[in-house]
């Protein structure tokens, strides 16, 4: 057995789990207090993957007299020194992440599953006659919810199958909210209105709060939907108490959402109970406790999986409610649109992982590009004026992104535009509340209540 630094013959059992010898093999090779100790160690022939540590020796092939290393796990395996071409064609072939393999086979399947649950639950929204779903099809919809989420149970706790058992509980979150939007009846000539909004909310909260309790991994889709719902039940109340229309629904909603994303961290790490104090121990002859760094990290996971659901949420409310802004025929309205989607990039400033990044900038392109599609379908073709405008504002939308792919990366920002970056996003926020005031024209009515003007 070759390890870092030695070479020993040892004699192994062959019919034991590997990970039952492993602290031995350590011990024997003198690894234990090596500074990659703490990473942990694997078995591996030269050039090929570790072994399996719950299977035995002579389960994986391996022979009397035959060397083994022993690599941190943070090791990379030294490259395969080939002496046939055709050998090292079937290296190549063979270590090309692009080939169809399981893994891929999975992921295909689970995606076209997920599809067409959401088509089923699309179906059920499009049986009513008028949008009137209750009845039957609300029925059907509740009972493919509460099926879906005990079979995702079933898979994610009895077979350890998390991924598929997320999956499908996930397609249980339309189909809920496809039946709240049944509970109540439609009047003849209407559409659903705003209480079966809420009460569709209402019903999506309960089937993603159950699923993320009886999930206890890859939950981060029902953080997101809990989120989500809960300030779709708010708006959907605001809306049903003071007969607002959806425009200012929408605008005082985005304005929310918009807020929350910076109380998002915070909460992430309390949920996770990530420590988020550091005190001095005090002088004593008593040793430090040591760290443990298996929980601060599985701690630190969880709170970026939450996080993740959290700005999920905040990115789907925004983005709905910028495309109600967008093709609505406000003006104000239209620039809250502008500005809140620009915002979404300057908040995206405050996250380092690359997934609620591309998250708040994905949902900011999202929102501009609603808003020209708002402006576009509904500019008139005489009117040549306003499409050169629009025409105008998109190509130059497109140079500016292209620009900042282009010389942007691996430039270091100076602090002089660092600056001018801050003031310009703390301009942008600051200028959301007046705006969202304007759609709500709450100046028309400040005039007439104290009778100015």
């Amino acid at each position: 057995m070759v390890a870092p630094h030695i070479r020993v013959d040892v004699a192994l059992p062959e019919d034991v789990p590997l990970s039952e010898i492993m602290p031995d093999i350590v011990r024997l090779t003198d690894q234990t207090q090596s500074a990659e100790a703490h990473r942990g160690f694997n078995l591996s022939r030269f050039g090929q993957d570790p072994l399996d540590p719950a299977l035995s020796l002579a389960a994986q092939g391996v022979r009397n007299g035959e060397i083994l290393y022993l690599r941190s796990k943070a090791e990379q395996q030294p490259p395969i020194v080939y002496d046939d071409v055709v050998e090292a064609i079937a290296g190549a072939v063979e270590s090309n992440s692009r080939l169809w393999n399981d893994r891929m086979l999975r992921a295909v399947a689970l995606s076209g599953a997920a599809l067409f649950m959401y088509l089923s639950a699309f179906v059920l929204w499009r049986a009513g006659s008028g949008g009137d779903i209750h009845g039957v099809p609300a029925i059907l919809a509740g009972v493919m919810a509460i099926v879906l989420l005990s079979v995702g149970a079933a898979r994610a706790l009895v077979y350890d199958d998390h991924v598929s058992g997320a999956v499908v509980c996930a397609g249980a979150l339309p189909h809920a909210f496809v039946a709240g939007l049944g509970i109540l009846p439609v009047q003849e000539g209407f559409g659903p209105g705003r209480g079966h909004f809420t009460t569709a909310s209402v019903t999506l909260l309960v089937a993603a709060v159950i699923a993320a309790l009886l999930l206890p991994y890859r939950d981060a889709i029902f953080f997101s939907a809990a989120l989500a719902s809960v300030i779709g039940m708010v708006s959907g109340l605001i809306a049903l108490f003071t007969e607002a229309s959806v425009t200012k629904v929408a605008a005082v909603t985005a304005t929310l959402a918009l807020a929350l994303i910076g109380f998002l961290p915070g909460l992430a790490a309390r949920w996770a109970k990530i420590p988020d104090t550091f005190t001095v121990p005090e002088a004593s002859d008593e040793p430090d406790e040591e760290v443990d760094v298996a929980l601060i990290k599985a701690q630190a996971n969880r709170g970026h999986e939450v996080l993740v659901g959290l700005v999920g949420a905040c990115v789907l409310v925004l983005v709905v409610s910028l495309g109600i802004l967008g093709f609505s025929n406000d003006l104000w309205a239209r620039i809250l649109t502008a500005v809140i989607a620009v915002a979404m990039f300057g908040r995206a400033r405050i996250f380092r992982q690359a997934t609620e990044v591309i998250l708040l900038a994905g949902g900011g392109v999202v929102g501009l590009l609603l808003l020209e599609l708002g402006l576009t379908l509904s500019a008139s073709n005489s009117n040549l004026d306003r499409t050169t405008w629009i025409f105008g504002t998109t190509a130059v939308a497109a140079v500016l992104f292209a620009l900042v792919g282009i010389t942007l990366p691996g430039r270091q920002i100076s602090p002089f535009w660092g600056r001018a970056m801050e003031i310009f996003e703390g301009v942008v926020l600051a200028s959301v509340v007046p705006l969202c005031v304007a759609v709500l024209r709450m100046h028309d009515w400040a005039r007439s209540g104290f009778g100015l003007f």
